[in-house]
């Protein structure tokens, strides 16, 4: 998720509503339409969020390893960023709670 923010510059409920079909192999593309918040899935916050963008071949590459590595049965309905536990994108709150801040302070950043 921080490297498709880093790389994108989407908003926080845009990564989470990313789903796998999002993702245009072929055209190297991310179709960003639609967002996660407060548990469920809605539009973009606004519709010149909603578009398609060009993924750079490394940030395709660590997409198609994140694919491989974490799509499981649990996560049918192909949520880019599930939690592993639920099958369901992650709370922001708790993404910051349980990695962010500790990550932070580890580095001395506060």
């Amino acid at each position: 998720m921080c490297v498709i923010a880093m790389c994108m510059g989407l908003r926080i409920s845009e990564i989470l509503g990313l789903k796998w079909r999002a993702v245009d192999w072929h055209r190297t593309q991310l179709e960003i339409r639609q967002s996660y918040v407060y548990g469920k899935p809605g539009d973009v916050k606004t519709l010149a969020s909603q578009k398609s963008m060009p993924l750079h071949a490394s940030l395709a590459e660590i997409l198609r390893q994140h694919q491989l590595k974490y799509l499981s049965p649990l996560n049918g309905e192909g949520w880019v960023s599930a939690n592993p536990n639920t099958g369901k994108p992650f709370w922001p709150n708790k993404i910051q709670e349980n990695w962010l801040v500790p990550a932070a302070k580890k580095v001395g950043l506060g």
